[in-house]
């Protein structure tokens, strides 16, 4: 009779798992499914010591027997398993055997697992591989790379593939021991998206051109190069760049040249401008006496500077002299051959200014001006200008949606109302692309007031000579050197707020910062 009891609940329970069959006891199911639980009466008899445990994913559940000398049957079990509503994978089998084992000598069951949910399959997203990497000079682990080769490693050929993408696989729904439904996350498509000079052929990503690949707001361009291969001087048409400028010769006086990418000189720079958005380097010598201006969005390189003005959003890198050379850098200015001198000019360095030798033994002053402050603070008054000026540029265009829309005719098919539409495609896309730069403007300017209310200690390492005279501003203390000393590390002291001048560690050519050495030839 018993057996016969057991194959009913077994059948109630399957009916139930399907959805079929209505369970009055669910109102009575207990929720807390992180701790071990135990069936209260009248249901089941405490003393008959049936723990049910659910994990706390759900996924499965575990039956306990405690040592008794009462019989149990298969109904027990289902009855507690009906009243914490697990209805699914259960193994009922298993749940047989253990009852009958522990009828056989009441030494109690710990902890089996009786009943097995379906795991939620999660989604193999989506990806894309870059067939292409981008050259970090100062991480160069060559012991001796030719540091001018080394921006062309970043190349690529004219229809070679330099990116492809590849397919998502569904992830599954997971379903739990109570027949909860735990949705599988959604599947991440990523978008391949060409950009400048780039097509989509299938999943795959072709360059149109040689040049250097590039990612701006998820789109992949690739950047022209522009080879001059002889002396820029007057004669050249072109002032302006859109791209990377390659000159396997010397810049002539008196040339102002810009471009969009990186700007690579093997000669000399005599009394020009090169400004650049992204890099500049400089295989030779600058000479800037008469107006001479290097400036970059991105990290300067240079063998070294006779005269004139280098700005740099980022580092600054010379591996020979810097002298009578006004420096600006928002971050760190790193200068020391083995017989390098830096002295005469200013120098405004944002963090570090790291060198062998700073000032001279001869009556030039050298100035250096530690800390970011004022760089930032021109900054934001340029970035505000820029802001303005797209602002201005949005309005106007935004005036001129309005008096277009108030020209439309009613009949919507005439042919000025058509001639207007395309005008007003026009500029809303003009309006979105100004939009899109006066966020990305705002959100310069953003970063830039949240540095300013950051306290960057900066600090400068002469690895060899500080000389008497030179002059140093950090924030708002200055100090001026009057005794010349060797391997000393100068910073501003926390809690006194004066300027410290120590003896350094001794610094390690071939280990840190100094490593930097080997990108040189």
């Amino acid at each position: 009779m018993s057996d016969n009891n057991d194959l009913f609940h077994e059948l109630e329970l399957l009916l139930s798992q399907k959805g079929l069959l209505s369970d009055e006891a669910n109102s009575k199911v207990i929720s807390n499914q992180n701790k071990k639980v135990k069936i209260p009466p009248p249901t089941i008899s405490n003393q008959q010591g049936i723990e049910i445990n659910i994990s706390p994913d759900k996924y499965f559940a575990y039956l306990t027997i405690t040592k008794s000398k009462k019989t149990l049957t298969v109904k027990d079990i289902h009855q507690s398993l009906k009243l914490l509503k697990i209805n699914y994978g259960i193994d009922f089998e298993k749940v047989k055997t253990l009852v009958s084992q522990f009828n056989l000598d009441f030494q109690g069951i710990h902890s089996q697992k009786i009943a097995s949910g379906k795991p939620v399959k999660e989604a193999n997203h989506s990806h894309i591989e870059y067939y292409f990497e981008k050259i970090n000079l100062i991480e160069s682990k060559s012991k001796s790379p030719n540091y001018w080769d080394q921006f062309k490693l970043n190349q690529v050929k004219r229809t070679k593939v330099i990116a492809e993408k590849f397919g998502s696989f569904g992830g599954e729904d997971g379903i739990t021991v109570t027949s909860q439904i735990i949705r599988a996350l959604p599947k991440d498509d990523v978008l391949l998206q060409a950009g400048k000079n780039t097509a989509l052929k299938n999943n795959q990503l072709i360059s149109l051109i040689d040049g250097r690949p590039e990612i701006i707001d998820d789109f992949i361009h690739v950047i022209p190069k522009i080879t001059i291969d002889s002396d820029f001087d007057s004669s050249q048409i072109k002032d302006y760049y859109d791209g990377d400028l390659e000159i396997l010769g010397d810049i002539r006086p008196d040339n102002d040249i810009e471009a969009s990418g990186n700007i690579l000189v093997l000669g000399n720079v005599t009394d020009s401008q090169l400004k650049s958005d992204k890099s500049i380097l400089i295989n030779g010598k600058f000479s800037g006496e008469n107006n001479g201006l290097i400036k970059a969005k991105e990290t300067i390189y240079i063998d070294n500077s006779q005269s004139g003005t280098i700005e740099s959003d980022e580092s600054i890198y010379l591996l020979e002299n810097l002298i009578d050379t006004n420096i600006y850098t928002f971050k760190s200015l790193y200068c020391y051959g083995k017989n390098s001198q830096v002295y005469g000019g200013i120098l405004q360095v944002g963090l570090k200014l790291i060198t062998r030798n700073l000032g001279t033994s001869s009556k030039k002053s050298t100035s250096v001006f530690m800390g970011n402050e004022q760089l930032i603070k021109t900054k934001v008054k340029l970035i505000q200008k820029q802001s303005d000026e797209k602002q201005i540029q949005i309005n106007t265009l935004t005036d001129s949606i309005s008096k277009i829309q108030s020209n439309f005719s009613l009949d919507n098919k005439s042919k000025k109302n058509l001639e207007n539409l395309k005008i007003l495609d026009q500029l809303i896309y003009g309006i979105k692309h100004l939009q899109k730069e006066l966020v990305f403007i705002l959100s310069q300017k953003q970063n830039l007031e949240l540095q300013l209310q950051k306290n960057i200690n900066s600090s400068l390492q002469i690895y060899e000579n500080l000389h008497i005279g030179v002059q140093i501003q950090i924030q708002k203390e200055v100090k001026k050197v009057k005794q010349k000393q060797s391997n000393v590390e100068v910073y501003l002291d926390s809690q006194t707020k004066k300027i410290i001048i120590k003896k350094a560690q001794q610094l390690n050519e071939k280990k840190g910062i100094f490593g930097f050495l080997n990108i040189f030839k």
